[in-house]
């Protein structure tokens, strides 16, 4: 996919990659497509760790969406794939307890909670000495620094958690929420950016970010096969500078696949008509 090959093959070391978008728009199916896809890699290499912070959730309910990913199946929405969609959940719950993922049990509502629970991950290298890619799910809940520890000093935590990233070569991904204001008015204003502008949401997290990917539904949907449509749109890439690097993606309906296509939901299946990735 073109944001793939923007991102040199995948998400960078020591740095933050933030993914916004707004409520609907499939970004937690696509992070959580992220985040299997890191873990089953950091499986098949045999070091490695992920640990996910639900600021927002409960770890059952996080664990259900892993689970619900790697079964390619949307739970309760398995009506008419009869025993082959429960078998793929079992499947897929047998594969998730088996990969590299800890999910914390406590959300830490502030930067030095949340560096001294990173820390003991650490410690206790977990990783194995392979990469340790850290996700923040909505990253907005998390308060200010409270001035002690890796964090006094930092005047935001966007900028406390990307020193903490650079510091030990952390792979961060962070997934906020876009306010209803900044949504209402990116629809009105093309050149409005969600990521950079939006202070209810990830704004500070957008300026400080690596790489800043907005995934949003298709606006001008007119039926159901249309509204499962989404864009995946990388803003920049700090090697690069701004950019407009668009992936625009299937959801299905029944289950939680994720099929590339065009702007119009064709995809390679389906021929010539197929336009594949719209680099902007």
């Amino acid at each position: 996919p073109a944001i793939d090959v923007a991102l040199d093959g995948g998400l960078p070391a020591g740095a933050s990659t933030l993914i916004m978008a707004s409520t609907g728009s499939g970004k937690s199916t696509y992070a959580r497509h992220v985040v299997l896809a890191a873990a089953r890699h950091m499986r098949a290499r045999g070091s490695g760790a992920i640990v996910y912070y639900p600021f927002e959730a409960q770890p059952h309910e996080v664990t259900a969406g892993l689970v619900q990913q790697a079964a390619g199946v949307r739970i309760g929405r398995t009506w008419g794939l009869g025993e082959a969609a429960e078998s793929a959940v079992v499947v897929g719950a047998a594969e998730v307890a088996e990969l590299p993922i800890y999910i914390e049990s406590r959300a830490r509502k502030s930067t030095d909670e949340l560096f001294a629970s990173l820390m003991s991950y650490i410690r206790r290298r977990v990783h194995g000495g392979g990469p340790l890619m850290v996700v923040l799910d909505n990253v907005q809940a998390l308060r200010l620094p409270e001035k002690t520890g890796f964090a006094e000093g930092h005047v935001s935590n966007s900028l406390a958690l990307t020193d903490f990233f650079a510091e030990h070569g952390i792979v961060g991904l962070l997934l906020s929420q876009v306010s209803p204001r900044a949504r209402d008015r990116a629809a009105r204003d093309p050149k409005y950016h969600l990521s950079f502008e939006d202070p209810a949401g990830g704004a500070q997290y957008g300026q400080d970010a690596y790489a800043v990917i907005v995934v949003e539904r298709k606006r001008d949907a007119k039926d159901e096969d249309s509204r499962n449509i989404s864009r995946a749109r990388l803003l920049k890439n700090r090697a690069l500078g701004a950019m407009h690097v668009d992936q625009w993606m299937r959801f299905g309906q029944q289950t939680t696949q994720i099929t590339p296509c065009d702007a119009d939901g064709k995809t390679a299946s389906d021929g010539d008509a197929f336009a594949g990735d719209d680099d902007a």
